[in-house]
């Protein structure tokens, strides 16, 4: 949560990726909460219905969108004023993953809820025609614009880059495959038949009367994933002319999002021991180039947050480049070298013995799991610290990131201004995942 009187502006907004992930923590805590705050989020997704349109009736405007926020014309917003449910002006459209976790999220809350979960919708006459429209909005804007290969701004809402980007993709390529699951396996349930009923009579609910179109994209998707795994993005061009502060624009090596790729896709669809080889190798050479002391960077040269961000009175680039912010995501790292342990304890139950290689490849994504977990944890605020931002510090929160300050000993790293539920909720994410991988070694008796 952001204290208003700290930051008057971000405290009034609301952002579709946060909510989505934040899901995580409240249909643990408070499941009766889920489908009221995710209609809330629906209701500004039914304001951009013009935008959905337009990117769907004239997805060629889509590849002119320019560099930054403001340049952006076509798409669909992912930040809005709740008391509006208007997109904020400063915040680009280009957000292709927050579409994403909308999909993931609206699949996890019917699929769940119609299958007896505590949370979730129960039965189809609860979910509200707005989110009905919605699904099939986002199916086939997505499908529209050619996700794959859409240039994008991705999870840090600032420039957008030419070419797409590999973990937009892989939060994208999740949801799609999530929405087919709902729209297309084979079910008696006469909710499920229902809402398919609903969802096709949408306006732009024909995109699911051709599966084959849809299974095409979402195999473009996985192959654009596989194709760069170790690459955030590749050098791309615009018409215009680059100016020397825009050519970070145009390609990024390693960028924290990642670390979302490899708890959903598969990087080997036929060997389970070189698909968790090969995330794992992916994993090290991302964390060997971003984690730090107190978390992982975003990007390396990011300038948000960035040394004294907060108190500075001359906000220039020059001798800030070497103290990035150090953020939240080591538990997204280790939610994903969980998922890979929990690919290879599926593969064990599944072949009913344990080879010298599962020992092996098990406990080199244990090991690093758990180190994360630690990381992760330590990120707690204890008492008695001072924000980044000369605010009290309140104890036992995660904060976004922990930001570098100037103090008369040097600089020193404190948690930035703002303690996210984001963060929070990927911590307890990352927790699940490693208390069932340690109650399923338990079980196997490899620990």
């Amino acid at each position: 949560f952001i204290n208003r009187k700290e930051n008057e502006l971000m405290s009034d907004l609301i952002w579709i990726t946060d909510s989505c992930n934040n899901m995580e923590l409240v249909k643990h805590k408070k499941p009766e909460d889920c489908t009221k705050i995710f209609n809330k989020l629906t209701d500004f997704y039914e304001g951009q219905k013009d935008n959905f349109d337009k990117a769907i009736e004239h997805p060629e405007k889509y590849k002119d969108n320019g560099f930054w926020q403001m340049e952006t014309t076509v798409g669909v917003g992912h930040c809005f004023v709740p008391k509006t449910h208007k997109p904020h002006i400063w915040f680009a459209k280009t957000r292709l993953e927050s579409v994403g976790n909308y999909l993931q999220t609206a699949s996890d809350l019917i699929m769940s809820g119609f299958g007896g979960k505590e949370y979730g919708y129960k039965n189809v006459n609860e979910i509200p025609q707005t989110v009905v429209d919605a699904i099939a909005n986002s199916v086939k804007y997505l499908k529209a614009i050619k996700y794959p290969i859409a240039r994008s701004c991705g999870a840090w809402e600032e420039q957008t880059f030419v070419n797409s980007l590999t973990s937009d993709t892989a939060i994208v390529n999740k949801g799609m495959r999530d929405i087919r699951e709902l729209m297309y396996s084979e079910t008696t349930d006469k909710n499920l038949l229902g809402l398919r009923e609903r969802i096709r009579a949408s306006k732009h609910g024909d995109v699911f009367d051709n599966k084959a179109g849809l299974d095409k994209i979402i195999r473009t998707g996985e192959a654009r994933v596989r194709r760069k795994p170790f690459q955030e993005t590749t050098q791309g061009s615009y018409s215009k002319s680059v100016k020397p502060w825009e050519e970070k624009c145009l390609a990024r090596d390693y960028d924290a999002a990642m670390s979302f790729v490899f708890q959903t896709e598969k990087m080997n669809k036929a060997d389970v021991y070189k698909d968790a080889e090969y995330k794992m190798e992916s994993l090290e050479k991302l964390t060997d180039n971003l984690v730090r002391e107190n978390g992982i960077l975003r990007y390396k040269g990011d300038e948000y947050i960035n040394l004294d961000y907060h108190t500075r009175k001359n906000v220039t680039v020059e001798g800030r480049k070497y103290n990035e912010a150090e953020w939240f995501l080591t538990s997204e790292v280790a939610a994903a070298y969980g998922s890979i342990a929990d690919g290879l304890i599926k593969n064990i139950k599944a072949k009913g013995n344990i080879s010298a290689r599962d020992k092996e490849l098990l406990g080199k994504a244990m090991e690093k799991e758990t180190e994360y977990i630690n990381r992760s944890y330590a990120r707690i605020t204890p008492k008695g610290m001072t924000k980044s931002n000369g605010y009290s510090c309140p104890e036992y929160k995660v904060p976004e990131a922990y930001e570098a300050v100037t103090t008369p000993r040097g600089i020193k790293y404190v948690p930035g201004a703002h303690t996210l539920t984001w963060a929070s909720s990927s911590l307890h994410k990352a927790s699940r995942i490693f208390e069932k991988n340690l109650k399923d070694l338990t079980e196997l008796n490899l620990i």
